[in-house]
Formats: C-alpha cells, structure tokens, sequence
C-alpha cells in the first residue's frame, strides 16, 4: 500500500514537472560496457567524445529529440545511452527501429517498447574496440531528419532556435557554455 501510494505521488510529481514523456524511455536496461566505452573517448577539455573521425556529443538537440525534455527551462540530464543507440551502429542492441508516431512521443521511446529489459551482452572490450575503427559513413551525424520531427511530440521541436545556442549549462558546481558548433555537420 505505501509502496504504491509513494509511487502514485512520485508520479503525479513526474507529470507536474513535464517529464512524464521521460517514463516511455525510462525502462532500458543500462548497458554498462557502452557506457564505459564512451567515458573512455570522453574529454573534459572540450565536453567531447573523440572518436576517429571527429568529436561529438550529446546537444540540447538531442536533449530535446530522444528525451521529449524541455531545453528551455529547469536543468535536466540526457540519457548517453540513448544517445549513442541514435548515432551509432556498432552499439546498437538491434537495428534502429522506426518511429511509430500513434505510440513514440520521443526518439528514445522507440528503444523502450522493444528492450523493456534487455540491453546487449557486449563488453567493454568489444565497444571500445567497435569505437577504434568506426568508419565514418557508421555515424549518423544528423539522426533527426526533418520528416522524422513531426512524428513526435511537439515538445521535441519546441525551442528548437536554442539548439545552436551558446548557453551555460551547469553540472554540480561547474559551470560551461554548450558550444554545438565544435559537433555539427
């Protein structure tokens, strides 16, 4: 009773705060060594990954397109996993399933219905291996096409003049400015 009456309030905070787009990506199985993977090719000098043919990293696009998350108001965090699924073959679980606009809301929500609990049985040894000789033509730099765009929710294309934008943006007590210019094609 308390469990579910917790959750209930939970909830109903989620959908107040306009998250509640969130919860239809929230049940992917974190896969560890991906995760991994990317930390290693991180740089905290540039807030880049740095792959072979250049750097990437998440954008306030991609806050706003995989996650259905306001880019505009209160801070919030996006999913690397979801990320890196978007952009890159050699990470994916399965081949990149289309957009079902009647149940996707959001990019990340497409992943949700088919791996409710799975995620890949790689290691870190094999992404970081798949990282190493990536070939160019395997990144998708720009996964949002426009076509795409309009099957989801209007909240993804919501602010959409900030996804170029230089804006600060904070973690813990560090403060830097989003410079997409460094990652766009």
């Amino acid at each position: 009773m308390i469990g579910s009456l917790l959750n209930s309030r939970v909830l109903t905070l989620i959908r107040r705060a306009g998250f509640n787009i969130v919860n239809k990506c929230s049940c992917v199985k974190l896969d560890r060594p991906l995760l991994t993977a990317l930390t290693d090719r991180w740089r905290p000098e540039t807030n880049t990954f740095h792959f072979p043919h250049g750097e990437m990293t998440i954008t306030l696009q991609d806050v706003s397109c995989i996650l259905g998350l306001r880019i505009d108001g209160e801070p919030v965090v996006a999913a690397p996993q979801l990320w890196c699924w978007e952009r890159f073959h050699v990470a994916r679980p399965m081949p990149r399933p289309p957009l079902n606009p009647a149940r996707d809301a959001c990019f990340g929500a497409r992943w949700h219905r088919r791996l409710s609990r799975e995620a890949p049985n790689c290691t870190w040894v094999f992404y970081r291996s798949d990282f190493d000789i990536i070939e160019e033509s395997q990144i998708i730099w720009e996964p949002y096409a426009l076509e795409d765009l309009s099957n989801v929710a209007a909240i993804c294309r919501e602010s959409s003049e900030l996804w170029r934008a230089h804006v600060p943006m904070f973690c813990m007590a560090v403060m830097e400015v989003h410079m997409p210019e460094r990652v766009w094609r």
